[in-house]
């Protein structure tokens, strides 16, 4: 087998990729070693389009993630997913969150997020009745939105294949050869596939694959993230993406609604070893009702029809990274896609492609590519 570029994962990021890659006249494989799209990562999150209000001003994951948001009404109308711009409150129950409100909100104005305003405890309590009578205050963040996480990543790789891309599944990377200076492919449980250029977008594993060629200047640590999904005809909701005020381990257990009109709640955040225990545990479940309860105190948990758990590809030293390498002069090497990993997708599949352009990738456009695609 042969490829112009062989985009390693299959998750949102590498579907992403190879959806743009299709915009060109390249021959496009996506190998993944699990039987179905959507990685790990991809599937099992909080299924929220961020702005990047929070993210660290000046950091790629700010600008990738700030780009993507508007990008989402477009995508999600060519590729037939459910999307909602349904805003998001930043509500603070104590006077240490209310006096850290300026703070956020200069952030998010470092990050060009600038449609952020204050909320007044009575505007609050109009927009989110449920919400405790304790809020102080909040920040409203408008184009915080919702969207189906599985059905863009589906999205993604059908388009792609529609427009000529490969997937092949099943299939393990084992290793990668190089031959004067340069990636010649890739071997894999399916065979050697042959490559011009190679982009890793394994998520958790992305440290393993970086490693045939001796880029893991870094490792990657599960961090599991526990949530709860809740029955339609729960009595108690919310209208917004109710979110906590952020740390610097996690954006916090949040309840927002779903495209399909459940409730979301979690998730943790715990740093695990294991890259595949996407396990629940009683301490996790129990404090994010201990922890959501705090916002909104009439959220039922006997109204739960689920519980799972997500890995996010943690990076140590951490940071969204796109690296490319003068000694390695066509592989592009991704990892530190984290929590807003769903979300800056979009853009990343632009930046890698205009990053393989400058490595010398021929890059002719296909004049037949459609980018709709019907659920």
């Amino acid at each position: 087998m042969k490829a112009d570029v062989l985009v390693i994962g299959a998750g949102a990021v590498g579907c992403s990729i190879a959806r743009e890659l299709t915009r060109y006249n390249l021959n496009v494989i996506v190998v993944d070693k699990n039987p179905d799209v959507g990685g790990l990562a991809s599937k099992s999150n909080s299924a929220i389009i961020h702005t990047g209000y929070d993210a660290s001003p000046g950091t790629l994951e700010s600008e990738l993630v700030v780009a993507a948001n508007p990008m989402y009404d477009k995508i999600a109308s060519e590729l037939d997913v459910p999307f909602s711009r349904v805003g998001a409150i930043l509500p603070a129950i104590t006077d240490e969150q209310f006096e850290l409100l300026p703070t956020l909100k200069e952030k998010a104005f470092k990050n060009r997020v600038y449609d952020i305003e204050y909320l007044t405890k009575e505007k609050v309590l109009e927009m989110e009745p449920n919400m405790t009578p304790e809020v102080r205050g909040a920040l409203y963040i408008p184009r915080e939105s919702i969207i189906d996480p599985f059905l863009l990543v589906v999205g993604y790789a059908e388009n792609a294949v529609a427009n000529g891309a490969q997937f092949l599944l099943n299939t393990e990377v084992t290793g990668i050869e190089i031959k004067d200076g340069r990636i010649t492919g890739a071997n894999t449980t399916k065979g050697f596939i042959e490559a011009k250029f190679i982009v890793n977008a394994a998520g958790l594993f992305c440290d393993q694959i970086a490693s045939f060629v001796k880029k893991n200047d870094f490792f990657v640590n599960p961090r599991r993230g526990q949530f709860y999904i809740l029955d339609k005809n729960t009595n108690c909701k919310t209208n917004h993406i109710i979110l906590p005020i952020p740390t610097k381990l996690t954006k916090g257990k949040l309840m927002c609604p779903t495209t399909h009109g459940n409730m979301l709640i979690g998730p943790t955040a715990e740093d695990l070893e294991d890259k595949l225990d996407a396990s629940t545990t009683k301490e996790g479940l129990q404090s994010i009702v201990a922890d959501v309860k705090k916002m909104i105190p009439c959220v039922n948990m006997k109204d739960t029809i689920t519980q799972f758990a997500g890995l996010r590809p943690n990076r140590n030293p951490e940071g969204l990274h796109i690296d490319a390498y003068d000694d390695v002069p066509n592989f592009v090497n991704i990892s530190g896609v984290r929590s807003t990993g769903v979300t800056g997708s979009a853009a990343i599949g632009k930046y890698v492609i205009r990053l393989l352009q400058t490595m010398g990738m021929d890059a002719k456009p296909n004049l037949s590519f459609n980018p709709v695609r019907k659920s």
